[in-house]
């Protein structure tokens, strides 16, 4: 039987039929996993069946060669004669589809809702899923379709209906089966039965979904967090740099993603290692401070980098070297001629010789961690920078952000400033509930933790969350690039990565994150806060409508160094010896 012919011999008595063509899932999914999913008899032959045909009636199975359909649990035959069929009831539907041509299928009427139809076609392991609803659905509560696989991409008005569009990643969809047990196999059925709206039911077993697989993952982004620490201790794990010509990559920075390891370390509980890493990189001082690099030279932004994971008020005072005496942190010493802990002045490096946004922002929040008073003139200067916040070297504007929560959130009056990047981060939410346009895994863990630390638990961090989960393992691969450095090149000859800022040239370098520290890091820090099923109270749709800030729309890192980051640097007057 085709599915036009299971239609008519099957009575319009069934409120609903949902049915799978065997040879396209079997692609997917073995036949033991098939027979669980659809609770079929164990020892039935899928090779002698094109169909599974689940009802309101009862679980069937038919063949291209018979009119009799089998019961898939009993495996006697059925068969029904008569007008009054499924394809009757649901012809004003069926015109619109070739139906024949699907590889699921289902019709349903439910009560409160109407009819429905939908109609499934598969590729590439993905299930291109149509909805013919009476309306366009709400998306309330949509995040929460990740956590099995699905994700909503639009749809039209057609003929006093909406055709609504989503695409299913069936191993994720199979695999969160699987965890449950099969258990809310129907809620996938629910879910379109009832027009694509998410109730009170359906948000419950979603949110389980959603629970049991960040969990998972969790545990197993721990286990590559805690190996990372193991590796990093036995040898030297440094970050690439990519300079601005040539093909060639150079070792350069094994301290600082330490700091990030160790402070997941911390979070996550983590005891055995942790101890042992947190030594290794207390040794690792230069003059009470640390470098980017293993005795390279001591800087205020690496030096607060790694103080993120420490308890150290000593360091943390030391910082105050590097007050400019007016506002704000020079990055680093300089000097014209050689000294210890200060680097030789370059002209082409002379816009670092100038207060840092993010440096500072990051050092208001270590010394009023430690319970040290701060200059208010540094205070003053991360309010002041607010609109403009970025840094010299931080190649991501959601790293920028979680510095500045931090330092918002332990700093008097700055509750506007506080719900302004709230806002400014709900806002860039994407359409696949992701933050950025690059390294978006790391994007989103990084404005996961800015929003956790100003206080926010909604809906969009576990958006976030699934977005994290779904696609770890796939932006695990040693290339982001979390930091970037410049040069002015002021004789004009460029043949490599540059970028133009406000009149002056800069050669652009970049530094993977090669061996996944800093993201591992960032990853399990932001699935370690656990978002309750209370906390989802919120429409996530009027974020992913709004404008973004112009700061996350770069779509690489050099696109926001150009556009953003070295914006407030790049003006006259820079120090010139």
């Amino acid at each position: 039987m085709t599915i036009s012919d299971i239609l008519r011999n099957l009575p319009e008595s069934i409120t609903w039929l949902v049915l799978f063509e065997i040879k396209g899932f079997r692609a997917i999914a073995s036949d033991d996993v098939m027979k669980d999913m659809y609770f079929l008899n164990k020892s039935v032959e899928l090779d002698k069946f094109d169909y599974v045909i689940l009802t309101s009636q009862g679980r069937y199975l038919s063949s291209a060669s018979s009119s009799v359909f089998t019961h898939g649990e009993t495996l006697e035959p059925y068969s029904f004669q008569g007008e009054n069929n499924l394809f009757n009831a649901y012809a004003d539907l069926l015109h619109n589809y070739e139906v024949n041509d699907a590889q699921s299928f289902a019709v349903a009427i439910d009560p409160d809702f109407g009819k429905v139809l939908l109609y499934i076609q598969l590729k590439d392991g993905l299930a291109h899923s149509e909805g013919l609803f009476t309306s366009r659905p709400t998306q309330f509560l949509y995040e929460l379709l990740q956590s099995v696989g699905v994700r909503y991409i639009g749809g039209v008005q057609h003929e006093g209906h909406f055709r609504a569009k989503y695409i299913n990643r069936l191993s994720v969809h199979i695999s969160s089966g699987t965890i449950n047990d099969y258990s809310r196999t129907d809620n996938c059925n629910v879910f379109f039965f009832r027009h694509g709206q998410i109730d009170e039911f359906l948000k419950s077993g979603l949110f389980t979904a959603a629970d049991k697989r960040i969990e998972i993952t969790r545990r197993m982004v721990s286990n590559d967090l805690k190996e990372v620490a193991t590796k990093c201790l036995n040898e030297k794990l440094a970050m690439s740099w990519l300079p601005p010509t040539g093909d060639e990559t150079f070792p350069f920075g094994d301290l600082v993603p330490k700091g990030y390891v160790n402070r997941a370390l911390k979070e996550t509980g983590e005891q055995d290692i942790q101890p042992a890493l947190e030594r290794d990189i207390i040794s690792k001082k230069l003059r009470g401070l640390w470098t980017f690099e293993t005795d390279d030279l001591e800087t205020s932004i690496d030096s607060a980098l790694v103080l993120q994971s420490l308890t150290d008020a000593g360091a943390a005072r030391q910082l105050d070297q590097f007050f400019d005496g007016e506002k704000g942190l020079y990055p680093q010493l300089w000097a014209v001629d050689p000294k210890p802990g200060e680097m030789i002045y370059d002209p082409r490096k002379r816009h670092w010789c100038q207060a840092d946004a993010a440096t500072t922002a990051l050092v208001v929040a270590l010394q009023k961690r430690h319970g040290l008073a701060v200059d208010a003139r540094m205070e003053q200067y991360v309010r002041n920078s607010f609109d403009t916040r970025s840094d010299l070297y931080l190649a991501n504007p959601y790293m920028v952000d979680w510095i500045y929560a931090q330092a918002l959130m332990r700093m008097d009056g700055t509750e506007q400033l506080r719900e302004q990047l709230k806002q400014e981060l709900l806002q860039s939410l994407n359409a696949d509930f992701s933050f950025g346009q690059f390294d978006k895994v790391l994007s989103s863990a990084f404005g996961a933790m800015a929003l956790l630390a100003l206080g926010y638990r909604g809906n969009v961090v576990m958006a976030l969350q699934l977005f994290i989960i779904n696609n770890y393992h796939r932006e695990k691969n040693g290339k982001n690039v979390p930091y970037y450095s410049s040069l002015i090149n002021d004789d004009g000859h460029t043949e490599g990565r540059t970028v133009k800022v406000n009149g002056y040239t800069l050669d652009l370098s970049l530094h993977e994150d090669t061996y996944n520290m800093i993201y591992i890091s960032m990853v399990a820090l932001a699935l370690n806060e656990r978002i309750g099923i209370n906390d989802l109270t919120e429409e996530t749709l009027p974020y992913i409508e709004a404008i973004a800030h112009p700061r996350y729309t770069a779509a690489t890192v050099k696109e926001y160094v150009e556009q953003v980051a070295l914006v407030p640097y790049m003006k006259p007057g820079l120090p010139l010896q």
